[in-house]
């Protein structure tokens, strides 16, 4: 998750695509390790590489990056409990997601 981090935050100072898409590569890995192994907090991980994926979304004009984008946004959300904290901000993510993934298709039931 450390690389996939620094890899984010050279890209948001950088601009540099490549560091975006490797990012989102080692954000993938990321999940699917902390998957294998049972991470207690792994909508974090969802949440992260849901992030990544909307600012590649957003780099490239690629609309299924944005509804990859969703269903990792949607996959933190769901494993959160009601009372977690960290649920609200996983939210707002998921909603704002959802607003640029209506960019793309229209669909008013998105919003």
């Amino acid at each position: 998750m450390r690389e996939a981090l620094d890899l984010f935050g050279e890209y948001q100072h950088t601009s540099d695509q490549p560091s975006l898409v490797r990012a989102v590569h080692v954000f993938r890995a990321a999940l699917a390790a902390a998957v294998r192994v049972g991470v207690p907090d792994i909508a974090a991980y969802h949440n992260n590489l849901g992030y990544a994926l909307r600012e590649l979304a957003v780099a490239t004009g690629d609309a299924a990056v944005q509804a990859e984008s969703v269903r990792c946004l949607r996959a933190a959300v769901a494993a959160t409990d009601s009372d977690d904290p960290d649920r609200v901000a996983y939210l707002c993510s998921l909603a704002s997601g959802l607003r640029d993934l209506y960019g793309y298709t229209g669909d008013a039931e998105l919003l």
